[in-house]
């Protein structure tokens, strides 16, 4: 099947939209496999069975500091029916359109030649939105089982020191009353 099709309808690509897999379909063919699983909050690739997480969140409710790393589920594709071959040039003049690999650090939708290199450059692109998304749930997961752990260990901590505060007290109390009672014992008039 050529890179421009898409494999659910079969036809060229209409409205391309990538999954966080990287592959590539119709808008509206995505979103008849999203329909046919909307009481679950996620669905699969048709093509690699890659689960992911169906929640949109609006960027605009979210705080700034944390807009940069939100990924939405599905990217827009926008594809030029140009024929000509997108090269790669890290020496480009500075007043010349940005190529392909000054669009690639981009997270924003960008325009993508229709041959088989632009498609694998945003099926990578949009494999590495899904590496580093997944990485930010695994960083956010490390800093709560830290967390977790910390607050564990402080708790561990805390107790032992009032265990051994209460023993310290009570061998404390016992050396006193056995000092009381060896003076008591000694000089037999001296109470008190």
């Amino acid at each position: 099947m050529h890179m421009s099709t898409c494999a659910i309808c079969l036809d060229a690509l209409k409205s391309p939209t990538a999954f966080p897999c990287g592959h590539v379909f119709c808008f509206t063919c995505i979103e008849s496999t999203v329909h046919k699983h909307s009481p679950l909050a996620c669905t699969q690739c048709p093509t690699c069975r890659t689960s992911f997480p169906l929640v949109t969140v609006n960027p605009a409710l979210l705080p700034l500091h944390l807009r940069p790393f939100f990924q939405p589920p599905f990217r827009r594709l926008y594809l030029d029916n140009h024929t000509v071959s997108p090269r790669i040039n890290r020496a480009s003049p500075p007043n010349s359109p940005p190529t392909l690999h000054a669009q690639a650090s981009s997270s924003a939708p960008v325009p993508v030649r229709t041959c088989e290199g632009a498609v694998e450059i945003a099926r990578l692109r949009a494999e590495l939105d899904a590496v580093r998304a997944q990485g930010t749930m695994w960083q956010r997961r490390a800093e709560l089982l830290a967390s977790v752990v910390g607050n564990a260990v402080r708790e561990s901590v805390h107790t032992e020191v009032q265990r051994l505060r209460r023993e310290g007290e009570s061998v404390r109390s016992e050396e006193l009353t056995r000092r009381m009672h060896a003076l008591e014992a000694a000089e037999p008039g001296l109470t008190m």
